[in-house]
Protein backbone atom coordinates (compact mmCIF):
# COMPACT_ATOMS: atom_id res chain seq x y z
CA UNK A 1 0.00 0.00 0.00
CA UNK A 2 1.55 3.26 -1.12
CA UNK A 3 1.32 6.49 0.80
CA UNK A 4 -0.32 9.43 -0.88
CA UNK A 5 1.43 12.71 -0.47
CA UNK A 6 -0.31 16.04 -0.71
CA UNK A 7 0.74 18.18 -3.68
CA UNK A 8 3.24 20.90 -2.82
CA UNK A 9 0.83 23.55 -4.04
CA UNK A 10 -1.79 22.34 -1.57
CA UNK A 11 0.70 22.42 1.30
CA UNK A 12 1.82 25.96 0.41
CA UNK A 13 -1.78 27.12 0.22
CA UNK A 14 -2.54 25.55 3.59
CA UNK A 15 0.49 27.26 5.16
CA UNK A 16 -0.55 30.59 3.67
CA UNK A 17 -4.10 30.25 5.00
CA UNK A 18 -2.80 29.15 8.41
CA UNK A 19 -0.50 32.17 8.59
CA UNK A 20 -3.30 34.48 7.50
CA UNK A 21 -5.57 32.94 10.14
CA UNK A 22 -2.94 33.55 12.84
CA UNK A 23 -2.70 37.17 11.68
CA UNK A 24 -6.47 37.58 11.92
CA UNK A 25 -6.39 36.02 15.39
CA UNK A 26 -3.66 38.49 16.43
CA UNK A 27 -5.75 41.38 15.14
CA UNK A 28 -8.82 40.17 17.04
CA UNK A 29 -6.70 39.86 20.20
CA UNK A 30 -5.47 43.43 19.73
CA UNK A 31 -8.99 44.73 19.21
CA UNK A 32 -10.29 42.94 22.30
CA UNK A 33 -7.56 44.46 24.45
CA UNK A 34 -8.19 47.92 23.05
CA UNK A 35 -11.95 47.65 23.59
CA UNK A 36 -11.65 46.29 27.14
CA UNK A 37 -12.76 48.25 30.20
CA UNK A 38 -9.17 48.51 31.38
CA UNK A 39 -8.40 50.64 28.32
CA UNK A 40 -11.38 52.97 28.68
CA UNK A 41 -9.17 55.99 29.46
CA UNK A 42 -7.26 55.62 26.19
CA UNK A 43 -10.51 55.27 24.24
CA UNK A 44 -11.83 58.47 25.79
CA UNK A 45 -8.69 60.29 24.71
CA UNK A 46 -9.06 58.78 21.24
CA UNK A 47 -12.53 60.32 20.96
CA UNK A 48 -11.00 63.70 21.77
CA UNK A 49 -8.58 63.55 18.83
CA UNK A 50 -8.75 66.70 16.73
CA UNK A 51 -9.54 66.76 13.03
CA UNK A 52 -6.03 68.02 12.40
CA UNK A 53 -4.46 65.01 14.12
CA UNK A 54 -6.62 62.54 12.19
CA UNK A 55 -5.95 64.37 8.93
CA UNK A 56 -2.22 64.23 9.67
CA UNK A 57 -2.33 60.44 10.01
CA UNK A 58 -4.27 60.09 6.76
CA UNK A 59 -2.00 62.50 4.90
CA UNK A 60 1.19 60.77 6.03
CA UNK A 61 -0.24 57.40 4.99
CA UNK A 62 -1.02 58.86 1.56
CA UNK A 63 2.51 60.26 1.35
CA UNK A 64 3.87 56.77 2.03
CA UNK A 65 1.93 55.40 -0.93
CA UNK A 66 3.35 58.14 -3.16
CA UNK A 67 6.90 57.57 -1.91
CA UNK A 68 6.75 53.84 -2.63
CA UNK A 69 5.31 54.51 -6.07
CA UNK A 70 8.22 56.86 -6.71
CA UNK A 71 10.69 54.16 -5.57
CA UNK A 72 9.41 51.72 -8.20
CA UNK A 73 9.39 54.46 -10.87
CA UNK A 74 12.93 55.66 -10.12
CA UNK A 75 14.31 52.12 -10.09
CA UNK A 76 12.98 51.09 -13.51
CA UNK A 77 13.68 54.46 -15.15
CA UNK A 78 17.24 53.60 -16.33
CA UNK A 79 15.70 50.76 -18.37
CA UNK A 80 12.25 51.97 -19.31
CA UNK A 81 10.40 55.25 -18.92
CA UNK A 82 6.87 54.89 -17.61
CA UNK A 83 4.64 57.50 -16.04
CA UNK A 84 5.18 58.26 -12.37
CA UNK A 85 1.42 58.55 -11.90
CA UNK A 86 1.04 54.97 -13.14
CA UNK A 87 3.52 53.49 -10.65
CA UNK A 88 1.88 55.45 -7.83
CA UNK A 89 -1.54 54.12 -8.86
CA UNK A 90 -0.24 50.54 -9.06
CA UNK A 91 1.39 50.94 -5.66
CA UNK A 92 -1.86 52.26 -4.16
CA UNK A 93 -3.71 49.18 -5.38
CA UNK A 94 -0.94 46.83 -4.27
CA UNK A 95 -0.81 48.48 -0.84
CA UNK A 96 -4.48 47.74 -0.30
CA UNK A 97 -4.10 44.15 -1.55
CA UNK A 98 -1.13 43.57 0.77
CA UNK A 99 -3.58 42.75 3.56
CA UNK A 100 -4.31 39.46 1.79
CA UNK A 101 -2.13 36.32 1.77
CA UNK A 102 -0.48 34.58 -1.22
CA UNK A 103 1.41 37.82 -2.07
CA UNK A 104 -1.53 38.89 -4.22
CA UNK A 105 -0.18 42.42 -4.19
CA UNK A 106 3.06 41.31 -5.89
CA UNK A 107 1.14 39.26 -8.47
CA UNK A 108 -1.08 42.26 -9.20
CA UNK A 109 1.93 44.53 -9.75
CA UNK A 110 3.41 41.93 -12.07
CA UNK A 111 0.26 41.56 -14.19
CA UNK A 112 -0.41 45.30 -14.51
CA UNK A 113 3.13 46.24 -15.49
CA UNK A 114 3.28 43.36 -17.96
CA UNK A 115 -0.08 43.98 -19.64
CA UNK A 116 -0.40 47.73 -19.29
CA UNK A 117 3.19 48.95 -19.48
CA UNK A 118 4.36 46.17 -21.82
CA UNK A 119 7.33 45.21 -19.65
CA UNK A 120 8.71 41.71 -20.08
CA UNK A 121 8.09 39.32 -17.19
CA UNK A 122 11.80 38.68 -16.71
CA UNK A 123 12.47 42.42 -16.63
CA UNK A 124 9.76 42.83 -14.00
CA UNK A 125 11.37 40.12 -11.89
CA UNK A 126 14.74 41.87 -12.11
CA UNK A 127 13.08 45.20 -11.31
CA UNK A 128 11.40 43.86 -8.18
CA UNK A 129 14.64 42.18 -7.11
CA UNK A 130 16.57 45.46 -7.33
CA UNK A 131 13.85 47.25 -5.32
CA UNK A 132 14.10 44.53 -2.66
CA UNK A 133 17.90 44.70 -2.52
CA UNK A 134 17.90 48.49 -2.17
CA UNK A 135 15.28 48.19 0.58
CA UNK A 136 17.47 45.74 2.50
CA UNK A 137 20.50 47.98 2.02
CA UNK A 138 18.49 50.82 3.57
CA UNK A 139 16.77 48.94 6.39
CA UNK A 140 19.63 46.72 7.60
CA UNK A 141 21.90 49.59 8.79
CA UNK A 142 18.95 51.08 10.67
CA UNK A 143 19.14 48.23 13.15
CA UNK A 144 22.29 49.86 14.49
CA UNK A 145 19.78 51.89 16.47
CA UNK A 146 19.33 48.83 18.71
CA UNK A 147 23.09 48.74 19.37
CA UNK A 148 23.20 52.32 20.61
CA UNK A 149 25.40 52.63 23.71
CA UNK A 150 23.70 53.90 26.84
CA UNK A 151 25.89 56.99 26.86
CA UNK A 152 25.13 57.84 23.22
CA UNK A 153 22.88 60.78 22.45
CA UNK A 154 21.25 62.07 19.30
CA UNK A 155 24.56 61.85 17.46
CA UNK A 156 24.16 58.07 17.25
CA UNK A 157 21.60 58.67 14.52
CA UNK A 158 24.43 60.22 12.49
CA UNK A 159 26.22 56.89 12.83
CA UNK A 160 23.12 55.14 11.51
CA UNK A 161 22.87 57.62 8.62
CA UNK A 162 26.55 57.09 7.82
CA UNK A 163 26.05 53.32 7.78
CA UNK A 164 23.13 53.70 5.36
CA UNK A 165 25.24 55.90 3.08
CA UNK A 166 28.17 53.46 3.19
CA UNK A 167 25.95 50.45 2.43
CA UNK A 168 24.47 52.20 -0.60
CA UNK A 169 27.88 53.30 -1.81
CA UNK A 170 29.09 49.70 -1.75
CA UNK A 171 25.94 48.43 -3.49
CA UNK A 172 26.12 51.17 -6.13
CA UNK A 173 29.78 50.53 -6.90
CA UNK A 174 29.18 46.78 -7.08
CA UNK A 175 26.38 47.30 -9.60
CA UNK A 176 28.55 49.68 -11.64
CA UNK A 177 31.32 47.05 -11.64
CA UNK A 178 29.05 44.47 -13.29
CA UNK A 179 26.92 46.63 -15.60
CA UNK A 180 27.30 47.09 -19.34
CA UNK A 181 29.82 45.55 -21.70
CA UNK A 182 32.68 46.03 -19.26
CA UNK A 183 30.80 44.25 -16.52
CA UNK A 184 29.96 41.38 -18.84
CA UNK A 185 33.63 41.15 -19.84
CA UNK A 186 34.65 41.02 -16.18
CA UNK A 187 32.22 38.16 -15.55
CA UNK A 188 33.57 36.27 -18.56
CA UNK A 189 37.10 36.64 -17.18
CA UNK A 190 36.09 34.92 -13.94
CA UNK A 191 34.54 32.01 -15.80
CA UNK A 192 31.04 32.98 -16.97
CA UNK A 193 30.22 30.53 -19.79
CA UNK A 194 29.34 32.14 -23.10
CA UNK A 195 26.31 29.86 -23.40
CA UNK A 196 24.84 31.51 -20.29
CA UNK A 197 25.92 35.04 -21.15
CA UNK A 198 23.98 34.90 -24.42
CA UNK A 199 20.74 33.67 -22.86
CA UNK A 200 17.89 36.14 -22.71
CA UNK A 201 17.08 35.45 -19.06
CA UNK A 202 20.67 36.22 -18.06
CA UNK A 203 20.80 39.41 -20.11
CA UNK A 204 17.62 40.63 -18.46
CA UNK A 205 18.98 39.72 -15.04
CA UNK A 206 22.23 41.48 -15.91
CA UNK A 207 20.21 44.56 -16.86
CA UNK A 208 19.45 44.91 -13.15
CA UNK A 209 23.00 46.18 -12.72
CA UNK A 210 22.01 49.18 -14.84
CA UNK A 211 19.27 49.99 -12.32
CA UNK A 212 21.44 49.47 -9.26
CA UNK A 213 24.37 51.26 -10.90
CA UNK A 214 22.41 54.39 -11.77
CA UNK A 215 23.37 57.13 -9.32
CA UNK A 216 20.12 59.08 -9.68
CA UNK A 217 18.04 55.94 -9.10
CA UNK A 218 20.02 54.93 -6.01
CA UNK A 219 19.97 58.40 -4.48
CA UNK A 220 16.28 58.93 -5.20
CA UNK A 221 15.16 55.58 -3.86
CA UNK A 222 17.36 55.86 -0.77
CA UNK A 223 15.96 59.24 0.23
CA UNK A 224 12.41 58.09 -0.49
CA UNK A 225 12.83 54.90 1.55
CA UNK A 226 14.30 56.72 4.54
CA UNK A 227 11.43 59.22 4.41
CA UNK A 228 8.94 56.34 4.11
CA UNK A 229 10.26 54.58 7.21
CA UNK A 230 10.44 57.88 9.06
CA UNK A 231 6.78 58.43 8.17
CA UNK A 232 5.84 55.30 10.10
CA UNK A 233 7.68 56.58 13.15
CA UNK A 234 5.98 59.97 12.78
CA UNK A 235 2.57 58.32 12.66
CA UNK A 236 3.22 56.36 15.84
CA UNK A 237 4.48 59.50 17.54
CA UNK A 238 1.31 61.40 16.58
CA UNK A 239 -0.86 58.51 17.77
CA UNK A 240 1.02 58.46 21.06
CA UNK A 241 0.46 62.19 21.47
CA UNK A 242 -3.27 61.70 20.93
CA UNK A 243 -3.39 59.04 23.66
CA UNK A 244 -0.91 60.73 26.02
CA UNK A 245 1.48 57.78 25.82
CA UNK A 246 5.05 58.78 26.74
CA UNK A 247 6.84 57.93 23.50
CA UNK A 248 9.97 59.67 22.27
CA UNK A 249 10.62 60.19 18.53
CA UNK A 250 13.44 57.61 18.69
CA UNK A 251 11.15 55.00 20.28
CA UNK A 252 8.43 55.76 17.74
CA UNK A 253 10.94 55.24 14.93
CA UNK A 254 11.96 51.83 16.32
CA UNK A 255 8.33 50.72 16.50
CA UNK A 256 7.73 52.09 13.00
CA UNK A 257 10.74 50.18 11.69
CA UNK A 258 9.39 46.89 13.06
CA UNK A 259 5.94 47.69 11.65
CA UNK A 260 7.41 48.41 8.23
CA UNK A 261 9.74 45.39 8.05
CA UNK A 262 7.05 42.86 9.01
CA UNK A 263 4.71 44.42 6.48
CA UNK A 264 7.29 43.86 3.74
CA UNK A 265 8.46 40.33 4.58
CA UNK A 266 5.27 38.73 5.87
CA UNK A 267 4.16 36.07 3.34
CA UNK A 268 0.75 35.82 5.00
CA UNK A 269 -0.47 39.37 4.45
CA UNK A 270 -0.22 42.30 6.83
CA UNK A 271 -3.42 41.69 8.79
CA UNK A 272 -2.47 41.37 12.45
CA UNK A 273 1.21 40.62 11.81
CA UNK A 274 2.36 44.25 11.84
CA UNK A 275 0.40 45.08 14.97
CA UNK A 276 1.83 42.08 16.81
CA UNK A 277 5.36 42.92 15.67
CA UNK A 278 5.02 46.57 16.67
CA UNK A 279 3.84 45.88 20.22
CA UNK A 280 6.43 43.10 20.52
CA UNK A 281 9.16 45.52 19.51
CA UNK A 282 7.91 48.07 22.02
CA UNK A 283 8.09 45.56 24.85
CA UNK A 284 11.43 44.08 23.76
CA UNK A 285 13.03 47.51 23.46
CA UNK A 286 11.75 48.54 26.89
CA UNK A 287 9.55 51.26 25.43
CA UNK A 288 6.61 50.26 27.60
CA UNK A 289 6.57 48.30 30.83
CA UNK A 290 3.29 48.81 32.62
CA UNK A 291 0.18 46.99 31.39
CA UNK A 292 -1.73 50.22 31.07
CA UNK A 293 0.95 51.67 28.82
CA UNK A 294 0.93 48.58 26.64
CA UNK A 295 -2.82 48.75 26.17
CA UNK A 296 -2.71 52.45 25.36
CA UNK A 297 0.19 51.98 22.95
CA UNK A 298 -1.65 49.11 21.28
CA UNK A 299 -4.56 51.50 20.81
CA UNK A 300 -2.20 53.89 19.04
CA UNK A 301 -0.87 51.09 16.83
CA UNK A 302 -4.39 50.16 15.79
CA UNK A 303 -5.13 53.82 15.15
CA UNK A 304 -2.22 53.92 12.71
CA UNK A 305 -3.42 50.71 11.06
CA UNK A 306 -6.98 51.97 10.69
CA UNK A 307 -5.84 55.27 9.19
CA UNK A 308 -3.61 53.41 6.76
CA UNK A 309 -6.40 51.02 5.78
CA UNK A 310 -8.78 53.92 5.15
CA UNK A 311 -6.19 55.69 3.02
CA UNK A 312 -5.41 52.47 1.16
CA UNK A 313 -9.08 51.87 0.38
CA UNK A 314 -9.49 55.38 -1.04
CA UNK A 315 -6.21 55.08 -2.95
CA UNK A 316 -7.21 51.71 -4.41
CA UNK A 317 -10.47 53.19 -5.66
CA UNK A 318 -8.65 55.99 -7.46
CA UNK A 319 -6.09 53.50 -8.78
CA UNK A 320 -8.73 51.26 -10.34
CA UNK A 321 -10.22 54.24 -12.15
CA UNK A 322 -6.82 55.59 -13.26
CA UNK A 323 -5.53 52.24 -14.51
CA UNK A 324 -8.79 51.41 -16.30
CA UNK A 325 -9.20 48.11 -14.52
CA UNK A 326 -12.14 47.18 -16.76
CA UNK A 327 -9.91 47.11 -19.85
CA UNK A 328 -7.09 45.43 -17.95
CA UNK A 329 -9.30 42.57 -16.74
CA UNK A 330 -10.83 42.06 -20.20
CA UNK A 331 -7.37 41.94 -21.74
CA UNK A 332 -7.76 44.95 -24.01
CA UNK A 333 -4.40 46.29 -22.91
CA UNK A 334 -2.56 43.28 -24.29
CA UNK A 335 -1.90 39.77 -23.10
CA UNK A 336 1.25 37.92 -22.17
CA UNK A 337 4.74 39.20 -22.69
CA UNK A 338 5.05 42.24 -24.93
CA UNK A 339 6.61 41.93 -28.34
CA UNK A 340 9.77 43.82 -27.51
CA UNK A 341 13.34 43.32 -28.68
CA UNK A 342 15.73 41.17 -26.77
CA UNK A 343 17.93 43.30 -24.49
CA UNK A 344 21.38 44.19 -25.68
CA UNK A 345 24.45 45.10 -23.71
CA UNK A 346 25.01 48.80 -24.24
CA UNK A 347 28.21 50.73 -23.65
CA UNK A 348 28.72 51.40 -19.95
CA UNK A 349 29.36 55.13 -20.18
CA UNK A 350 26.70 56.01 -22.73
CA UNK A 351 23.71 57.92 -21.31
CA UNK A 352 20.66 55.69 -21.08
CA UNK A 353 22.72 52.52 -21.38
CA UNK A 354 21.29 49.03 -20.90
CA UNK A 355 17.71 49.66 -22.03
CA UNK A 356 16.20 46.30 -22.95
CA UNK A 357 12.71 47.76 -23.10
CA UNK A 358 13.50 50.47 -25.68
CA UNK A 359 11.21 50.33 -28.65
Amino acid sequence: MTKRHLPKGTIRAAVQLLGFGIGVALLIWCVRIVMSDDNRAALEKLREATAGQVLSLLSIAAASIILNGYIFWATIRPLKKIRLSDTIAVNALATFLSYLPFKISVITRWIIHNRRDRIHTLTIGTWFLVVAVLTVVTVAPMYLAFARPDAAGWWWWLVVAGAIALAHLIAWQAARFFRGERGMARMRKVGLPESIARREWFQRLHAGASMGGDLHAVLGTTIARVLDIASFGLRFWIAARILDVPLSPEEALLIGLAYFVIGVISPFGTVGTREGAAIGMAVAAGVVTADTEQDALLTGILLVSVSEAATGLIGAGFALAWLRADKLLMGRLGRGDPDEPKPTIAREDRPGADQPDRR
